[in-house]
């Protein structure tokens, strides 16, 4: 029988904090580091992309770790990360505004009000599960 891809869904909700708080809008994140926040290799994969730098703008050049601009540079595109975020957990993204940044505000907003909500959740549980024992 196959097994289940993982979705974002499936991860823990400190491990989904983790990530949001890393989406602005306009970043490319490591997908090792994604990796090591707890992310299956193969939930990510889709998601990591070789981004090519224009370098025509400022606003269009992409940069490297040392602050030097790169022609390329593969990783996930964190406000393209933040929409599969709310989508794997049953929301439908909204981006009501113009910028990439006030929208990636917008799903990372959506998206932890479903991580609080599963946290209280499991804090019930856990409650209720020590006051039976």
């Amino acid at each position: 029988m196959p097994t289940k891809r993982k979705t974002f869904s499936d991860l823990p909700p400190a491990t989904l904090r983790a990530i949001l708080d890393a989406c602005e809008g306009h970043g490319i994140l490591d997908p090792q580091w994604l990796i090591a926040q707890g992310v299956p290799a193969e939930t990510l994969k889709p998601l990591v992309v070789t981004h090519k730098s224009d370098r025509s703008h400022w606003k269009s050049t992409l940069f490297g770790t040392d602050g030097e601009p790169v022609d390329f540079l593969s990783g996930v595109y964190d406000l393209e990360l933040a929409r599969r975020i709310v989508k794997d957990l049953g929301l439908t993204p909204e981006e009501p505004y113009f910028g990439r940044g006030s929208n990636c505000r917008h799903l990372v907003g959506q998206a932890l009000a479903v991580v609080a909500l599963r946290e209280q959740s499991a804090a019930r549980a856990r409650e209720q599960h020590g006051a039976r024992a």
